[in-house]
């Protein structure tokens, strides 16, 4: 496999996935399928649907700013410097909490999940309506369901 630089600045790909503002720095096709490397950045008061992925395990690494966790029924503010592991399997949502926007990396292992991203980036933009059901439909053959709104 050869080496890989990304900027986020300049070689990633953007994308917004149910409001989330990601930057995609490598997928499967530059992992050989290992894992894949997000970067996020979200303001205040933003946070993710309680969702469950059934084939990737997440990492998450506060790079700036207050995020709290839910993990099953345990929640944590992470703040920079901070990380949470978060297998497959176990329903966890995030939410930026304070006054200031965070910045995370994410990184699911094995790859894939970014396909499903980068397809919900292009059926859901910012501002449309959400149903649940018409999401699980576009989750389900990625291996993820979203539990809750």
């Amino acid at each position: 496999m050869p080496f890989i630089f990304r900027s986020r600045l300049t070689d990633g790909q953007p994308l917004n996935v149910l409001g989330d503002s990601q930057t995609l720095l490598f997928g499967a096709d530059d992992t050989a399928g290992a894992f894949a490397l997000i970067d996020q950045e979200n303001p205040p008061g933003f946070q993710v649907p309680l969702n469950l992925n059934e084939i990737h395990d997440e990492t998450n690494y506060v790079i700036s700013g207050e995020v709290e966790f839910q993990v099953g029924s345990n929640v944590k503010i992470l703040r920079s410097g901070d990380s949470i592991h978060i297998p497959r399997g176990v329903a966890h949502r995030f939410r930026v909490v304070g006054k200031s926007p965070s910045r995370m990396l994410l990184m699911f292992h094995p790859a894939g999940l970014e396909s499903l991203f980068r397809e919900l980036n292009l059926k859901f933009p910012p501002g449309a309506p959400l149903d649940i059901a018409e999401l699980n439909q576009v989750c389900r053959p990625y291996g993820t369901r979203v539990l809750e709104l």
